[in-house]
Parts: structure tokens; sequence; C-alpha cells
């Protein structure tokens, strides 16, 4: 009963707080109304309609529409419209489905637009923007650029499956938490989202990669996720869960990635049930990957050649602890290679399952064992260590790496449950030669501060060292500083 007040007063407050008051008399003269109905805080009024509201009245004035995407694009200050067929709470909506579907509109306000009212004929409105001119230059700048960054990762011969699952998990790769982030500029450029950002992002590259899709809202949850539509099926999709962070360091989730609405709804597979979205506006029944393997994998998937690639650490997989092809289509995977790495808790106790990250660099996969990185070439099928920690004591051990921007990082703890030491390892350059592997024997090892050495003093010349990969510390010398940097790395 107690619950039932609060929701009933919430709604009472919210409704208030929604509704436009406009005092109408013939000869009233005209009248401000600001609206500010912002959906994060709209409680039980909306709940998951509110984005399916929004695609309707856009749908209902497209050609009002039309003229305020243009209004926005142009950063007109005010928009003449003079109509009775919209009122201010229709715009409203209307610029949350115009920003929703243009994300390069992220500088408009869509919680703060003026309506300038006569009686009931909307006269002008008058958008609010979040930045200065010369900030949204820049700033458009950088999206634009973020934007054909990920869309890079995928082309016209992919799948829609594919191309949904490259960009779920290099979003998630690139994006950490925020509730306080809530713009598209926020996830793609500063690699921080709240679960409307994550939403609202891998909407806009979804659409961007010719998929569509919808954003849920789910006012029970105080959540957003979305509707992604794969082969005339619509499947729901939380990227905002699927980097949470009881993720493990360097991985990514796929348990809330095309699922049916019956699974979301469930908490089985230890997923988080899904509440408050009945009344979304597509409905999700296929159940084709609801119980897939592709839901156990904690690992990103690497793109190669047509191919993804990752490492199953499922211990109750037949998978365990190897690399694998995977096909997303038939949901099967086949075995690339056997990894057999364990983890010891102790003497004669380890760990089930293991803890191996995975990433690549064009068409080389690199991965972690207990203390090295390693090299796979998918080219030639062929592995070697990259890099060997010598440093490691007390039942330390690697749990998971990453690769951001072409630099490979490490995680040192004793067990998989503590946060550990982020450790950085090195910067692969594009032909996949680290930085500081200046000997060019595709290894950073002890011999690479030596040539370093022998180039300074003279005993070689510049064509038996690679110089790029030689200037470790990156302040464009090869000097004395770089054989010591690496030499740190190797036995600090």
């Amino acid at each position: 009963m107690k619950g039932n007040k609060i929701k009933k007063a919430i709604f009472a407050n919210v409704s208030l707080l929604l509704s436009v008051i406009i005092l109408c008399t013939a000869s009233m003269p005209a009248l401000a109304t600001e609206v500010a109905d912002d959906p994060q805080n709209v409680s039980a009024v909306y709940a998951s309609r509110i984005i399916a509201d929004n695609k309707t009245v856009y749908d209902e004035h497209l050609e009002i529409a039309q003229k305020l995407e243009k209004c926005f694009r142009n950063r007109s200050i005010e928009l003449t419209l003079r109509t009775r067929d919209v009122d201010s709470k229709e715009i409203s909506k209307i610029t949350r489905e115009i920003v929703s579907r243009n994300p390069e509109l992220f500088y408009v306000n869509i919680n703060k637009i003026l309506c300038i009212c006569t009686g009931t004929r909307l006269d002008v409105v008058m958008p609010n923007y979040l930045y200065s001119e010369s900030e949204i230059a820049s700033k458009s700048v950088e999206l634009d650029n973020a934007i054909r960054k990920y869309l890079g990762y995928v082309n016209s011969n992919m799948s829609e499956i594919d191309k949904a699952l490259i960009l779920h998990d290099k979003l998630i790769a690139d994006c950490e938490y925020n509730e306080s982030a809530v713009t598209v500029y926020d996830a793609l450029v500063k690699g921080e989202a709240s679960t409307a950002a994550f939403a609202m992002a891998y909407s806009a590259l979804l659409a961007r990669a010719g998929i569509y899709s919808e954003i849920v809202f789910s006012a029970d949850m105080y959540r957003y996720w979305n509707k992604i539509k794969i082969n005339g099926s619509y499947y729901n999709v939380d990227v905002a869960y699927d980097a949470s962070r009881d993720v493990r360091y360097g991985r990514v989730s796929h348990k809330y990635f095309m699922l049916s609405d019956s699974a979301f709804k469930s908490t089985d597979n230890y997923r988080k049930a899904h509440i408050g979205f009945d009344d979304a506006y597509y409905k999700a029944t296929s159940t084709k990957y609801d119980k897939s393997r592709l839901g156990t994998f904690d690992n990103p998937l690497c793109y190669i050649d047509g191919k993804f690639y990752t490492i199953d650490n499922n211990s109750t997989s037949a998978y365990d602890r190897c690399l694998i092809t995977y096909v997303p289509a038939t949901d099967t995977a086949k075995l690339v290679k056997k990894l057999n790495e364990t983890w010891f808790v102790g003497e004669g106790t380890y760990f089930n399952g293991g803890f191996m990250g995975i990433g690549n660099v064009g068409n080389v996969l690199y991965y972690n064992t207990t203390n090295c990185i390693m090299q796979y070439n998918v080219s030639n099928n062929t592995s070697q260590v990259y890099y060997k920690d010598n440093t490691l004591k007390n039942y330390s051990n690697y749990y998971g790496m990453k690769i951001e921007n072409g630099a490979i990082y490490a995680n040192i703890s004793k067990t998989p449950n503590e946060s550990g030491t982020e450790k950085y390892i090195a910067k692969v350059t594009v032909n996949n030669r680290a930085i500081g592997d200046a000997n060019m024997d595709n290894r950073l090892d002890i011999s690479d501060a030596t040539i370093i050495q022998k180039y300074i003093v003279g005993l070689i010349s510049s064509k038996d060292i690679d110089l790029i990969a030689a200037d470790y510390n990156g302040d464009g010398a090869v000097d004395v500083d770089d054989a010591t940097a690496i030499q740190w790395l190797l036995f600090s």
C-alpha cells in the first residue's frame, strides 16, 4: 500500500511538472512557455512508452519537425511557426526525437526550449544551446571524427548481426559507466556514458551502419537500452549492463546482447531482470540468442578477415581456455588453439577457467597468460611470446589485458576478484611492432635496450635498428632514456 501511495504521488507531481498551462482569451498577448519535461526525471508517467511517443509525434508533424531540425542545424535562436497544429509539449517530444536521430545535434538542450504562444496558437520556438558557437564547432569536429572511427570497424559486406556485435564491443571497450554523462558526445568522445548516453550512442552508430533500432526507457528501473532490428526481428541490447563495473579488467560481457523480451525479464544465466517495458513500441519475440554461446563470452570478439576470434574463459565450456573462431549467425564456434593456462591460488590449488584477455591490432591477436603477453598471427597461424614479465612475485599474475589506441596494458593481482594494478606494456605500431622493439624481432626484451645503447655509441648504423620503435618514451629522440625505460619495464 505504501508503494502505491508513493507511486501515485510521483505520478501526480510529474504530471503537474509536464503540464503546459496556457491561458486562452481573445485579447491575450503572446505567452512564453518553458518546457522542461526531462525523461530522466519522469517516473511512471511515460514508462517505456516515452520514446515511442516521441517517434509518433515526430511522424505526425513531419513538416514542422523538418523545420525545427533545420533551425537546430543553423543554430538559429528562434523559429517562427504561427500554427495550431502542434503545441509546446509536442515540440519537446519532436526535439528529443530529432536529437536522438541526429547525434551531431548534441548541443541542443532537450530539457529547455521556449515556446511563445498566443492563445492556442504556437507562434515562436526559441531553442536553447548547451555551448557557445566556438565550442559547438570544435566539439562537432571531435564527434564527427569519433563516429568515423567507429564506422571504420564495419563495412557494407558484413551481416547486420556482425556489425551490431562489433559496435557493441567497441563501444564498451572505449566507454566507462558514468551516470552524469548523458550525451552522445560524452559517450563517443569523452568515453563516459550513462545508460541514456550508451543507448543513444549505440543507436546512432547502428543507424549509420544501416541497422534500425529504438531506444527503450523503463521508469521502474530508471534505465535506457536498445531494441535493435536484425534480419526482421527485434532484440533487446543493454550496452550499459554489458559494460558494468562487475565485468573484469579488459573484458566485454554479452549477457544482455540480442535477447527476447521474455529473456530480458528473467534472471536466468545470472542476468538482472528488466522490468517496466511492456509498453515498448516494438516487441522482441525471437528467442534465437536467449541461450546462445555468445552470451557466455566475457571477452571482446576481434574481427579479422571475415572471422570473429575470441578466447573462451568459461570453465564449463567445451572450449575452456581456448582460442576460437565464432560465427554469430549460427552461434557456432571452432577451435583454433588450446591454451591450457592455469592460475594458481597457492601450492597445489588453482582457479577454474581462465583469465585471459584478448585484443588485436590489424591481423595480429594479443592475449595474456599468467605472466606473458602472447602474439598470434592469424595470417600464418603462428604464436610467440611478445613480452614476458619477470617481475611478478608472491602468486601475482596477469588477470586480463586490453588494448587502447594501440597500447597494451595488463592487470596484475593475486586473485581475479581484486582490482589489481594496471601495467603499461608497449605501444603497437601499424606493422604490429612494439614501441621498444628496436631490433625488430617481434618481442620486447633486454636485447632491445642493448641495441639502442649500441646505436647511441655508434657501434651500429640506422639500417640495423627501427628508430621509430626505438623511441620508447616518445620524445622524438633515440637516446639512453629509451634504453633505461625498457630496462625499467623489464626488471622493476
